[in-house]
């Protein structure tokens, strides 16, 4: 007969060997974990290499740098290392507008919008063909102005003789930073721009007055004559997008007094756009490869105020870079902030490793 001391025992026997078997699944799960991770470590699974879909790139346009110095160049970063880079990023084709039948009656429709009304029975106001892309307008009526648009991408120069004109030089009506911002999309709005992907909370407003016929800074709108608003792209993949100069953009307007409100006295707009869906990733060069090819004198520099040659780069981060040319594609670049103002882009493409990979894995090296 089954006693309870019996039964006591019984079960501590069951109870220790479950404990066996589960510390020995334990055990045996921990080995086969630290097999595998020693098993990818000695033989790591392969990683397809980078698309390089549009083959060897063109080779990016920089202007001339802002200095012919040779400067020396101290990593001065806030942790003491260089930032650890991708191994490859994405390259996009800029997007190229299309011509239409339509084009010519949209632009003057947009210029007419904001005050390039053409009167055939008056002289105070003309349309002129420059090229089969390209027309202006001229209107010199109140404030004589000029506007010149490639009626295809709706990139244009707009200018007047805002320096001369009594409203303006009043400020009476001068609109504030906001609201010179919220009239300068507005005026885009009329005109027919691209401005889909502006980003507005990366928008710069500068205050200039206006003296002896030039623009000359200003400290308080109280003091200011003009408002300049410099537009800025959203970021790419997280990355922002940068401009040949790092302070201003290609796409700006100056907002002034009008008669009775604010208004845009002139304004340079060259945007090009990319396309999002026609990605190709590409290698990327590490952050030491590329503070080695800015030590070389490789880089455009973009600025830099210094009195010495020796530069304290303080910040290296990666970035898209628009130029104010066209280009074929929107390319990362390596972008490095110093003191003194100090700001330099080299391409971030790996262009060995692009040719290694066209060549294909059985291709001799050229």
């Amino acid at each position: 007969m089954l006693t309870l001391h019996d039964t006591t025992e019984d079960i501590k026997k069951l109870a220790l060997g479950g404990a066996i078997i589960a510390g020995a699944v334990i055990i045996i799960m921990i080995v086969f974990r630290i097999g595998v991770s020693v098993f990818n470590a000695v033989n790591p699974p392969k990683v397809a290499p980078p698309t390089v879909e549009f083959g060897k790139l063109p080779p990016m346009s920089f202007p001339k740098s802002v200095t012919d110095e040779k400067l020396t160049y101290v990593n001065n970063t806030i942790s003491g290392t260089l930032p650890e880079f991708p191994d490859r990023l994405p390259v996009y084709p800029i997007h190229q507008d299309k011509g239409t039948l339509l084009n010519l009656d949209q632009a003057k429709s947009g210029v007419s919008a904001v005050g390039f009304v053409v009167d055939p029975v008056s002289s105070d106001a003309a349309q002129l063909q420059l090229s089969a892309t390209d027309y202006r307008w001229t209107v010199s009526r109140d404030l004589a102005k000029t506007i010149t648009m490639n009626i295809v991408s709706k990139n244009f120069v707009y200018t007047s003789d805002y320096l001369n004109y009594p409203p303006v030089l009043s400020a009476a009506y001068l609109p504030n930073e906001n609201d010179s911002v919220q009239a300068v999309m507005g005026f885009l709005s009329q005109i027919g721009a691209n401005t889909g992907d502006i980003d507005e909370t990366k928008t710069k407003e500068t205050l200039f007055a206006i003296q002896n016929g030039i623009l000359v800074p200003a400290i308080t709108i109280g003091s200011a004559q003009v408002v300049r608003v410099d537009l800025f792209q959203g970021n790419v993949d997280g990355k922002p997008i940068v401009y040949q100069s790092p302070a201003t953009s290609p796409m700006n307007a100056l907002v002034a007094s009008g008669l009775y409100t604010g208004q845009v006295v002139e304004a340079h707009y060259f945007h090009q756009g990319y396309d999002k869906n026609s990605a190709s990733t590409y290698p990327i060069i590490s952050a030491s490869a590329a503070l080695s090819e800015l030590k070389n004198g490789k880089a455009f520099i973009v600025s830099f105020n210094g009195t010495t040659t020796q530069v304290l780069i303080g910040k290296i981060y990666l970035a898209y870079y628009m130029s104010d040319e066209p280009q074929q594609y929107l390319e990362p670049v390596v972008v490095f902030e110093g003191d003194n103002d100090f700001v330099a882009y080299l391409p971030a493409i790996d262009y060995g490793r692009t040719d290694a990979i066209l060549r294909g894995p059985s291709a001799p090296p050229k």
